[in-house]
């Protein structure tokens, strides 16, 4: 190992200070652009290394001190050290270098919608049986390693103080060297937690899940085989009432670890710029629709919604959401797996409006013919910037242009970032 002094030029799009050393790139976590830190690296490999800072010999101002004591060991935070000014123009950069990548002119992309602290309803934390007891957390950075947190001001407090709770219950079962997992999801109120173990709950744990709920007042808790292929459905083990998630003023009774939207302030912004997006269409085709998270608004605002989606568990609560607000008339909804049966370009004739918002990977095949279609407004929600351009370029080559693009910060101090974007047909 060997110690050098970088300055550091920039914030690369994984948070990292990019240094240079003798022409090749060396790349520090947790380091301020400005700087001169003194850091320690090991051989390079393919024109580049990582640097582990050892001290800051010039600090610069826009350097503030993190949020949270495990900051640089755990890794779900990857930016805390920037003031905000700052760090919401590095997660800005992250979106305009995708789209500068692909030759997408970025003009068009508004100021970022910065992000709360104790906002975030939706999380998976790792826990680990050790001799000396359970550890539950996020994984250090590049390493498989727990980190036990004692305090995270990214979710929301409901949660969080389950957290104890929850590492006692583990402690009781896990055996010495067991690995799990827990989702947690705020609703309307309700916590509904999913349990990921290995092996299948025995009796004594079954009992204990149960008393746990009853005393700490769960919604549900359910169990389900971490990494198995052969079925990907939760089994409840306690349900003592629906989970909800209001979607704007429609409640919806949604599925045993089901996808919602990290933030629920996040979510209403999408909600607002999609809403505004279509404000003068009528018909509307809705893929990766999950459980109407922009279906029932649209619906209950006068559109006539056509939904679709992978998850059979998330369309039948979006259905029966749709006959509880008396909506079943202005929305149909459907089971596809778009991957392998995607909808064609002629089922988006007399359409004025398609709004996706598919997994991280992006829409796929999809994508194709969504691009030879002649749909006027294309609404595309993405939580990965890399995956939204590699869509975005196949649009843009058949006609549309990119007109809006809003980035919305629910991934706080990570260097994910959520948009909402606006592409419409120019060449029919």
């Amino acid at each position: 190992m060997t110690e050098i002094d970088v300055n550091i030029l920039a914030l690369g799009s994984k948070g990292d200070g990019v240094a240079l050393s003798n022409g090749s790139k060396v790349f520090v976590p947790f380091s301020v652009p400005g700087e001169l830190v003194r850091v320690r690296i090991g051989e390079f490999e393919n024109g580049s290394c990582r640097g582990e800072i050892q001290s800051v010999l010039i600090k610069n101002m826009d350097r503030k001190t993190p949020a949270c004591d495990h900051f640089t060991i755990c890794g779900g935070c990857a930016v805390q050290q920037l003031n905000d000014a700052k760090y919401n123009s590095w997660k800005r950069s992250i979106i305009i270098e995708k789209l500068r990548r692909h030759k997408i002119e970025s003009g068009c992309v508004k100021p970022l919608i910065s992000g709360h602290s104790s906002k975030r309803r939706r999380v998976r934390f790792s826990a680990r049986r050790l001799a000396s007891g359970t550890i539950v957390g996020f994984k250090k950075f590049g390493s498989n390693q727990i980190v036990d947190l004692k305090c995270c001001p990214v979710v929301v407090d409901k949660i969080w103080m389950l957290v104890p709770q929850i590492r006692a219950l583990l402690n009781s079962f896990l055996k010495v060297r067991d690995r799990a997992e827990i989702g947690l999801i705020l609703g309307d109120g309700e916590i509904d937690i999913t349990l990921l173990t290995y092996e299948e709950p025995n009796l004594s744990f079954r009992e204990a899940i149960s008393d746990f709920a009853i005393e700490h007042d769960i919604a549900r808790i359910c169990w389900r085989k971490i990494k198995d292929k052969s079925s990907n459905k939760a089994e409840p083990l306690i349900q003592r009432r629906p989970v909800k998630v209001k979607y704007d003023k429609y409640l919806v009774q949604i599925p045993p670890d089901a996808f919602v939207q990290p933030t629920a302030l996040g979510e209403e912004i999408l909600r607002k710029h999609v809403m505004h997006a279509v404000s003068g269409a009528t018909k509307i085709i809705e893929l990766f629709s999950g459980c109407g998270t922009f279906t029932l608004p649209l619906a209950g605002h006068g559109f006539q919604v056509s939904a679709f989606d992978i998850e059979e568990e998330h369309i039948g609560s979006l259905l029966q959401a749709a006959r509880a607000h008396g909506l079943e008339n202005k929305l149909t909804a459907n089971t596809r797996d778009l991957y392998r049966r995607p909808l064609i370009a002629n089922d988006f004739s007399n359409v004025d409006a398609v709004i996706l918002n598919p997994p991280r990977s992006g829409a796929g095949t999809q994508i194709i013919h969504l691009a030879e279609s002649n749909a006027p407004v294309v609404v595309y929600v993405s939580c990965n910037p890399s995956s939204f351009a590699q869509d975005a370029v196949k649009l843009i080559e058949f006609g549309y242009i990119l007109e809006e693009l809003v980035p919305v910060d629910q991934f706080l101090w990570s260097p994910h970032v959520e948009l909402v974007a606006v592409l419409k047909k120019v060449n029919t």
